[in-house]
């Protein structure tokens, strides 16, 4: 959402008044609530990282699906992390709103950064599930060449989930941005300064994309899996287990898609439910993605909760 041509000053003042209908102790509880599976999944993600980044690095770092996941989990928790200590606090706790409301009000860099950053990863997101959906398709169709299929591409895969989200963001960089009222707190918005650069309208079509690759890739991976023979099947169980993990994310993005779809073109959809609702589907994501993981994957579960009797099941580099 936007807040156009409210002001022709960009460094003049943007106040709101802090809604008092809204009862602090309940607010408060919704974002203990928050917090809590925030943090856990935060927690989570942070294992997964230094299992797969670190502690080991030389087991997982070159397996492609992994190299790709490590992108997503780095990007899931960001966002948690941003939601957990700056949007969702002052969204919900009242008594922020006050504090931190008139000084949000001049424009401000943290403030600035947080939005960039927060739709950044939002776009980015994006281009992890393409990538990931992507890669459980050729290893289901292509076992044998799967691992040389990869080898040279995985930088590639890499470098475009990081670089092509700043599409989405180029507008937030030269645009003023301001805060909006929002339960009994506050949240960010800008007034646009490139008017056909609609921000809602530009993750739509990052989601768009991925969407369209997800079911594509989603089909034909699963139709592979489904025509192998278990006698001779050169995919490893984890390797089914991994294409199973992604097919469960691609649902609940695919619900995400929905909620950004209502926000572009249902305008009698808009209002506080429906932008709950958009929370709620990125939380799924964001939130879901280690636990399938980890319920999916007996050696993986293993490797991150420090379990010591595990089966080797990874795909020889």
């Amino acid at each position: 959402m936007s807040a156009e041509n409210h002001s022709d000053a960009e460094n003049d003042p943007y106040f709101i008044t802090c809604n008092p209908d809204y009862d602090t102790t309940i607010e408060i509880f919704k974002f203990v609530f928050q917090a809590a599976y925030i943090f856990v999944a935060a927690v989570l993600h942070y294992l997964i990282l230094r299992t797969v980044l670190w502690k080991n690095r030389e087991e997982f770092v070159g397996n492609s699906f992994f190299s790709i996941y490590a992108a997503d989990s780095i990007v899931s928790f960001a966002i948690l992390l941003l939601d957990g200590f700056v949007n969702r606090p002052l969204m919900f706790i009242p008594p922020l709103c006050s504090i931190f409301a008139p000084i949000f009000a001049y424009p401000n860099l943290f403030w600035k950064l947080v939005m960039i950053l927060s739709n950044y990863l939002k776009a980015a997101k994006s281009m992890t599930q393409i990538f990931m959906s992507f890669n459980r398709m050729t290893c289901a169709v292509w076992p044998l060449e799967y691992l040389q299929m990869w080898r040279n591409r995985v930088k590639f895969a890499l470098l475009t989930i990081f670089i092509t989200p700043v599409g989405a963001i180029f507008n937030l960089v030269v645009s003023r941005i301001l805060i909006a009222s929002i339960y009994g707190g506050f949240r960010n918005n800008y007034i646009r300064k490139i008017s056909w650069a609609s921000l809602p309208f530009q993750h739509l079509i990052f989601i768009l994309v991925a969407i369209f690759f997800t079911i594509i890739c989603t089909i034909i991976a699963v139709y592979a899996l489904l025509m192998l023979k278990s006698s001779t099947n050169s995919v490893k169980g984890a390797e089914r287990s991994l294409c199973i993990a992604n097919i469960i994310l691609s649902i609940g993005f695919i619900c995400a898609a929905g909620a950004q779809a209502a926000i572009v073109f249902c305008s009698f959809c808009q209002g506080f439910l429906l932008f709950m609702i958009h929370i709620w589907c990125i939380d799924f994501l964001n939130v879901s993605s280690p636990l399938v993981m980890l319920f999916v994957s007996k050696h993986f579960r293993a490797k991150v909760l420090g379990f010591k009797t595990a089966k080797v099941f990874m795909q020889s580099k």
